[in-house]
């Protein structure tokens, strides 16, 4: 017989974990060859780029539409939703749960392919990147079961 596995994802803008529970109630387990995480932070700039004023010698500074390091935390997160789509795709979980930051939850699932869309069975909208199995096992028991 085939076991039904759950994955729990959680996501922030620098890195990913997976947990894996095999039946209801049972206990966590963490799948670290699946873990991934960010590149080191780009080196920011002292100050913004500068041009020329086509009408005398002001110089106004060039606006960022997005910020570097705000460029990078989304190519990341969507980097995240790839790697979970490719594994929906493999087959190597039934359902998953998410948990992640507001910010990092939305990117994470309007990113999803559709067919791995279907397999979120849970949104947990909170930061639990750091958290331990034990802690993340409770804090589900306690808002889902």
């Amino acid at each position: 017989m085939r076991r039904h596995k759950t994955w729990i994802v959680t996501a922030d803008a620098g890195s990913l974990r997976v947990f894996e529970r095999l039946a209801p109630g049972a206990e966590l387990v963490e799948l670290k060859e699946h873990a991934l995480s960010a590149p080191p932070p780009l080196a920011q700039r002292e100050r913004a780029p500068r041009v020329h004023d086509r009408m005398g010698p002001g110089r106004h500074a060039v606006e960022k539409r997005v910020a570097p390091r705000e460029a990078q935390h989304r190519r990341f997160l969507h980097q995240a939703a790839e790697q979970i789509s490719k594994w929906a795709a493999e087959g190597a979980y039934d359902e998953f749960i998410l948990c992640a930051a507001p910010h990092a939850a939305g990117i994470i699932k309007c990113e999803l392919e559709d067919a791995c869309a279907k397999k979120l069975s849970a949104v947990v909208l909170k930061d639990l990147i750091h958290e331990d199995a034990a802690a993340i096992a409770a804090r589900l028991k306690a808002g889902f079961e």
